[in-house]
């Protein structure tokens, strides 16, 4: 995980592992006094630094030691990379999955307003056609009742060219 071994790390100070930014005054990282300052078995997630200069993410549980008056820290580390890796692809992807949700969602709600306003055409269409159909009945008595007063009226009456009229004009 360090590309170190064992020789390489026992008795050296903690602060070859981590990222130049995490040291603090007193040559210590964030993450060793965070530990000095909590619970023993505390684990804290930070990154580290391998041999060839690689960063990894890293979970370290760490025990403290009472050794004469020094306080010694030993860290058991856990590479984490990869999950966090993982986790960040997880979010970008639930994040492109949201995106797809709300555009899906918008075209949902424009067709269903598309729907509605075609119902509401669909209704007055049929509303229309009633009216029609209504208005045709009428006309067909009005026509009905004009053609028995045709046949009953002679030629000559003047009353004869205004039924004609009305014939024609229902006739349309």
């Amino acid at each position: 995980m360090v590309e170190r071994t064992r020789e390489e790390l026992i008795g050296q100070h903690q602060r070859i592992l981590h990222p130049p930014e995490d040291i603090v005054n007193g040559g210590v990282s964030n993450t060793y006094k965070k530990h000095v300052s909590t619970h023993e078995g505390t684990v804290l997630e930070t990154k580290i630094v391998t041999k060839t200069g690689k960063i990894r993410d890293v979970a370290i549980k760490a025990n403290k030691i009472l050794l004469g008056n020094k306080i010694l820290v030993q860290g058991v580390f856990r590479d984490i990379t990869e999950q966090k890796m993982a986790a960040r692809e997880l979010k970008e992807y639930r994040e492109h999955l949201e995106k797809i949700v709300e555009k899906r969602t918008e075209e949902l709600s424009n067709l269903n307003e598309q729907l509605r306003q075609i119902q509401k055409m669909q209704a007055i269409g049929t509303l229309a056609g009633g009216i029609a159909h209504d208005f045709n009945n009428i006309l067909s008595i009005i026509m009905g009742f004009t053609e028995i007063a045709m046949y009953k009226t002679s030629e000559n009456s003047s009353i004869k060219k205004d039924l004609e009229r009305i014939m024609t004009a229902s006739d349309r």
